[in-house]
């Protein structure tokens, strides 16, 4: 027998550290109740392996801790952190950030969240997943890419990932709230706003877009293979050339060109119906840009 622990990357394109060392610490003490001598971290890569394998490191470093030193957290850790990658351990776990919204008040000690993947791909006009974006979605996104600037600093021998989170939180800042702002406008027939939105705020975060696949194709081929990365191209350039779309479906009944958009006047419900619980783990692409799905069965 042997046990296997996990250091979550498979939770969108930000790791989950903390949630890691949730598990972790009991895990490691349960463990050492027993005979079991063999042990390892997994680090799965969930729909897509978004998330940079080195932003775990943190967990693989409490993991380390956890086995030879009695179970428990010494604070020599944060000292051989800053010794290995320039930050203590504390530090280097705010690549968390981009995912740390939402669910600070989770009542869930077990839970861990996705917004750095559902509310990217999450879509304009149908808004699959608006039920689950909170109102001070752009501030939380926000004060988390202010955050993120403790890591870039030369030292940090992971920079470039603090670079990627940043980028992502810029992005999603404009971003995640874009349908319930555009719906909002629309049901209160507000056709000028529509109107900047189409003009202004699509090609900001159009422009946001680009600036992150730049910094995540550069960490993705500092970690990986270029396989899989096929992957991301068509998922995040689906997502403009979405947005596109969004764009002119918008100028159209700004200008009175169309008279209404029908996704727009469909009510905005949860997708686990017949709850009102909105701590749920959504990581699969294909669930989220569209409730259209085919299955296929040869």
């Amino acid at each position: 027998l042997c046990f296997a622990s996990g250091a979550w990357k498979w939770s969108g394109f930000a790791p989950y550290n903390i949630h890691s060392e949730r598990k972790m610490i009991p895990a490691v003490q349960a463990l050492k109740q027993t005979a079991i001598k063999d042990s390892y971290v997994t680090a799965w890569g969930d729909d897509g392996a978004e998330c940079a394998t080195l932003a775990v490191m943190p967990s693989l470093l409490l993991y380390s801790e956890l086995v030879f030193n009695g179970g428990t957290l010494p604070a020599i850790a944060e000292e051989k952190s800053l010794f290995l990658w320039g930050v203590t351990r504390e530090r280097f776990k705010t690549l968390d950030n981009a995912n740390r919204i939402l669910y600070a008040d989770c009542p869930f000690p077990g839970y861990y969240g996705t917004a750095s993947k559902f509310m990217l791909y999450n879509d304009p006009l149908l808004g699959i997943y608006d039920y689950y974006v909170p109102d001070d979605a752009a501030e939380q996104f926000q004060k988390n890419a202010s955050a993120l600037e403790s890591l870039d600093i030369k030292k940090f021998r992971y920079r470039y990932l603090a670079g990627t989170m940043r980028a992502l939180c810029a992005v999603l800042e404009e971003k995640a709230d874009l349908g319930l702002k555009i719906r909002k406008a629309y049901l209160a027939g507000e056709k000028e706003t529509l109107r900047r939105i189409a003009a202004e705020k699509i090609p900001r975060i159009v422009k946001k877009i680009k600036t992150f696949y730049a910094a995540f194709r550069k960490q993705w081929n500092k970690e990986n293979k270029t396989f899989g990365f096929e992957v991301q191209d068509i998922r995040i350039g689906g997502l403009i050339g979405r947005l596109y779309d969004v764009k002119e479906r918008l100028f159209e009944y700004a200008k009175g060109k169309t008279d209404r958009i029908e996704e727009l006047e469909q009510e905005r419900l949860p997708v686990y119906p017949n709850t009102e619980n909105k701590y749920f783990i959504f990581n699969e692409w294909n669930r989220m840009v569209t409730a259209g799905r085919m299955n296929l069965k040869y």
